[in-house]
């Protein structure tokens, strides 16, 4: 079996590929947008050597690029619509795009690359150009992408990524689960970080569709995973399943495969919220520099919840849990992550970022904590950078944020750590309590007595009217540190 092979799934020509709010696109209609965007690369003289910026509110012309780019073999640099005009021009300064598509809100912002610019090109179906090669796959080890970290803890970093690493990775996904053809994965992530964009290859790839949505809204949501059921399979971060299983009405309906949560870890009580509904949700664990999941809990019903666990590294990647001097731990040892194979990126675009993040065999420190089990199952503690060290104690900010989502007055909550003369740093939660409730910092210690032992229960509490998020719904933990500051 050929993984590279990108015909294995070809899907027939009348086959769906992309369903938004107005309009249906078949795979021949995709066919016709890749002669368009053929024709316009040629116009610029775009080769595969070169990059193409996408600046853009997430659009069916947005999508189509994404996916017109792919099969053409043309790098694609996701922009943020959110982004400042001056963190835009840094961004573009950076990667040096050839070619900037832009949508009519964002036409304006780049005054000092209007000869760069133009408008994404509007679908015509009665395109045609008969020199467009077909079926022939580009290199494995030609990047596909230049992707800007979240920035959830300080400067994004640019992560290029190649075909190769989505090949493997829609493979190993596919073990677990896919949508059949003409059904779909519902959209509703943004389009500038990987997350979003690996729904689109994947499907590809699979030679299936994809139900595009604007943004995450509740309603539609809940209404088309009860309703749609074209729909099998949704990408979300925690908070949006957190916030779909507050509605008693939600459910989904027979033919739903799976919801896939990345992006955050997700709680047990949420699982568990989960599973009592029957919604099938799976955690995973991956990051830009491994394009997207490289582990997820196995498609299981019946499978056990453990706070923490994201299941087996995908086939052909390897996991090694480390300590600070770089040795391999034993199981149930927390350490450092380590991570090789064939969905690992080969470094960060900047080379300073690349400083003591490889060994000499290839293997990516990731900078975040965890420990396997006896059966090789992945467990993620904290990322190394939100690690909060408390007199001499390691403490997950996820643990105790999970145990605060388990007291009744709290909607949220976000914890970091704060510098203190005495114990070094202490667990500072901010909070965002359900309307009509408030309670004290002892009152909080009390409610969690039976969940942390002391040393782990937040000595600081902040009440704030909203955690401070990326557009996908990440907290921003280096934001938090500055709210807590000010308070």
């Amino acid at each position: 079996m050929n993984i590279y092979d990108e015909n294995r799934h070809r899907p027939h020509s009348r086959s769906v590929f992309l369903i938004s709010e107005n309009k249906t696109y078949l795979y021949s209609d995709l066919n016709i947008y890749v002669h368009q965007l053929h024709d316009i690369f040629a116009r610029h003289e775009i080769c595969q050597h070169h990059k193409i910026a996408l600046l853009a509110k997430t659009t069916d012309e947005l999508v189509l690029t994404i996916a017109a780019s792919w099969k053409l073999g043309i790098p694609f640099v996701p922009l943020s619509p959110n982004l400042t005009d001056h963190e835009l021009s840094s961004y573009i300064e950076r990667l040096q795009p050839e070619l900037i598509f832009t949508d009519a809100d964002n036409q304006n912002r780049l005054s000092y690359y209007q000869d760069r610019q133009m408008l994404f090109p509007a679908f015509n179906k009665a395109y045609i150009n008969n020199n467009v090669r077909s079926g022939v796959s580009p290199d494995p080890e030609s990047y596909f992408g230049y992707f800007f970290t979240s920035g959830t803890t300080g400067q994004p970093k640019i992560v290029p990524l190649k075909r190769r690493q989505m090949y493997h990775a829609a493979e190993s996904s596919a073990l677990n689960f896919r949508p059949d053809t003409n059904h779909f994965w519902l959209l509703c992530m943004p389009l500038n970080h990987i997350g979003g964009i690996s729904v689109i290859l994947r499907s590809l790839l699979y030679g299936s569709g994809i139900y595009r949505l604007s943004s995450f809204d509740k309603e539609l949501v809940k209404n088309l995973l009860i309703e749609e059921t074209s729909i099998q399979v949704v990408s979300f971060v925690p908070t949006m399943l957190k916030r779909l299983l507050s509605d008693p009405d939600f459910s989904v309906h027979n033919n739903f495969k799976t919801v896939l949560l990345g992006g955050a870890p997700a709680s047990p009580k949420l699982l568990k919220e989960a599973l009592r509904k029957n919604i099938p949700a799976i955690p995973s664990f991956g990051m830009t520099e491994t394009c997207a999941q490289i582990a997820a809990v196995k498609l299981n019903k019946r499978f056990k919840i453990k706070s923490g666990l994201v299941g087996t590294i995908f086939q052909g990647n390897e996991v090694s849990i480390r300590n600070e001097q770089g040795l391999s731990l034993q199981p149930s040892e927390i350490g450092t992550i380590w991570l090789k194979g064939p969905q690992v990126f080969d470094g960060y675009f900047d080379d300073i970022d690349n400083t003591n993040r490889f060994d000499d065999d290839g293997w990516f420190d990731t900078h975040d904590s965890g420990w396997l089990d006896e059966k090789n199952r992945l467990y993620v503690f904290s990322r190394r950078s939100d690690l909060i060290i408390s007199g001499g104690e390691n403490i997950s900010p996820y643990e105790v944020e999970q145990a605060l989502q388990n007291v009744e007055s709290i909607d949220e909550a976000a914890v970091t750590g704060l510098p203190d003369e005495e114990w070094g740093q202490i667990v500072t939660a901010l909070v965002v309590f359900k309307d009509g409730y408030s309670i004290s910092l002892e009152e909080l210690r009390s409610a969690l007595h039976n969940e942390l032992p002391n040393f782990k229960k937040p000595r600081r509490l902040i009440k704030v009217e909203s955690l401070p998020k990326t557009r996908s719904g990440k907290i921003r933990r280096d934001q938090l540190k500055v709210i807590a500051d000010q308070s």
